[in-house]
């Protein structure tokens, strides 16, 4: 008998977007509610998308800084629209809000409240996500 696989539509749009990009050093997993939260509280410097109640974890293996990570996760998440974004890192935060246009995003309650009572911040926007290579400095 054969199973039907059930897959979150933000693995798929992120598989898909990987694919059709192909240089990007952006792993994509999907994860529970549950295991967001930890990973939040643990202040992992991971970005994380949420799509109609599910979850992605990105992590970037790109070496040299906060800078260079969003660049990645910019190429990543390049073309998928808006998408919601959860971050404990104020650096990348507001490295990736450099390569991203964005707007102020209410986060899932659960998930607020968990990390709020850990004393942590958590920086929750709305994405309209577009790559832009850095200014050039002269």
């Amino acid at each position: 008998m054969i199973k039907k696989l059930k897959l979150p539509l933000s693995l798929i749009l992120a598989f898909l977007v990987s694919a059709i990009i192909g240089f990007s050093n952006v792993q994509a997993r999907s994860i529970s509610k549950s295991t967001l939260i930890a990973q939040l509280q643990s202040r992992y410097q991971w970005v994380y998308i949420e799509n109609s109640g599910s979850f992605t974890q990105l992590s970037s293996s790109v070496t040299g800084g906060y800078d260079k990570a969003a660049q990645d996760y910019a190429k990543y998440l390049s073309n998928m629209g808006r998408t919601k974004i959860y971050i404990v890192n104020s650096g990348l935060n507001n490295a990736l809000k450099q390569y991203v246009g964005y707007t102020p995003a209410t986060p899932d309650p659960e998930v607020a409240k968990a990390v709020k009572a850990r004393g942590i911040t958590l920086y929750c926007f709305e994405a309209d996500v577009y790559y832009r290579p850095a200014p050039v400095v002269n």
